[in-house]
């Protein structure tokens, strides 16, 4: 099947353009080349002869390798053999936990300039 940029980054996305099944990242350039170990090719969830179809919520991004020793296996049974769980973070999840993560440090830091803050001597402040 013959997909668009766009339809690709959508793809990819969905898995922060890590393989599904390794875990490891894609190179998004190298769609469709075999040859590049980074390579990658548009993996059915579902494989298709086993009723999958080609709607987004069935399709990701594998290495070609990762993607051909799966053939029409279960995600779970490739997955053991790389010793991974489940797929990646989407990308769009990745970054809302990063946001989440500066939120954080930023309250830590305010948190601990509260904390340490100098006190005012108010016994030397005199006024006239």
């Amino acid at each position: 099947m013959k997909y668009t940029h766009e339809e690709l980054e959508v793809i990819a996305d969905a898995t922060g353009h890590d393989c599904h099944l390794c875990h490891q990242p894609i190179d998004f350039e190298g769609y469709g080349d075999c040859k590049n170990p980074d390579g990658w090719q548009v993996d059915h969830v579902r494989p298709k002869s086993k009723g999958g179809h080609n709607g987004y919520t069935n399709l990701r991004a594998a290495h070609a390798y990762c993607n051909q020793a799966k053939g029409n296996k279960s995600n779970r049974s490739i997955r053991s053999k790389f010793r991974v769980k489940g797929m990646p973070a989407s990308t769009s999840t990745r970054i809302w936990k990063g946001v989440g993560y500066v939120a954080l440090g930023v309250g830590a830091i305010w948190l601990l300039g509260e904390i340490f803050k100098p006190k005012q001597n108010f016994a030397n402040n005199t006024q006239g």
